[in-house]
């Protein structure tokens, strides 16, 4: 009863579903552990994280959920700093090694019209799960070549570009289904379920959707589109966000240099 009451109490002071999922999460599985929320108990389900090897970051989001329900519940509590993380870029997946994916599709799926309309806007537009979860087929305009981003994560809409190639495919999964739940009748936790089906049957160690979202990113800053443009399209509230796709490493650094720097004396 008082984890519903939690719930409710989410929705009106977090503002994105997922945030609001995910803190309800951790105190649910909180709560499997110990019937009382006490200081104690907070401090052995902390130190249980750290000694099962769990991340910093898994160890920061309970933290999180922790002063959520503290605030919640008027409780206070002494809590340790968040954990500092290593801010580095995931596992990048290649326009190649997409290709490959997109052309398997049709082998995994009978449904392959929408997973590979999907797939097309998570690797060329960068848009979250959630995000085209909320899609309407009026928000893509195959007119003005626009998808128009709405119920984003830091609630700022924004207008992503799409190219004809694209398109023709949603043109030809329009064809397989009226419109009942949005532009793609999903859910973010069925295009979750669709990822984890390719990664299974493709048998590939890493896959999950923000993965082809990062690569879009890293894509545009790679093919020339101004850090600032990039930020836009993806929706980041801070380029710092950005920046963090901006790593290179020595051998690109130096490609980089030897193909724009041309000395004149």
């Amino acid at each position: 009863m008082q984890l519903d009451e939690f719930k409710n109490w989410l929705v009106i002071y977090c503002d994105a579903q997922n945030t609001i999922h995910s803190y309800f999460a951790e105190m649910n599985k909180y709560f499997m552990s110990y019937t009382e929320f006490t200081q104690e108990n907070i401090n052995a389900y902390l130190q249980k994280l750290i000694e099962t090897g769990k991340s910093k970051s898994t160890f920061n989001q309970f933290l999180k959920a922790v002063k959520k329900y503290a605030q919640f519940s008027n409780i206070t509590l002494q809590l340790p700093k968040l954990r500092k993380t290593d801010r580095r870029i995931k596992p990048y997946l290649s326009e190649k090694i997409f290709q490959d994916i997109f052309k398997e599709i049709p082998y995994i799926t009978s449904t392959f019209e929408k997973w590979q309309s999907i797939l097309l806007i998570l690797f060329y537009c960068g848009l979250r799960e959630s995000e085209i979860e909320h899609l309407t087929r009026e928000d893509i305009d195959f007119n003005k070549l626009i998808i128009h981003v709405k119920n984003t994560k830091g609630k700022v809409d924004r207008d992503v570009p799409i190219t004809q190639e694209i398109v023709k495919f949603i043109e030809r999964y329009y064809f397989t289904e009226q419109e009942q739940r949005g532009a793609f009748n999903t859910t973010a936790g069925s295009i979750q379920g669709i990822i984890k089906t390719i990664k299974q049957n493709m048998s590939m160690k890493v896959l999950y959707p923000h993965l082809f979202r990062d690569a879009c990113c890293r894509n545009w800053l790679e093919k020339g589109i101004p850090i600032h443009q990039v930020k836009y399209l993806m929706g980041h509230r801070h380029i710092s966000t950005t920046e963090l796709y901006c790593n290179s490493s020595a051998l690109e650094a130096e490609q980089g240099f030897r193909k724009y720097i041309k000395t004149k004396i």
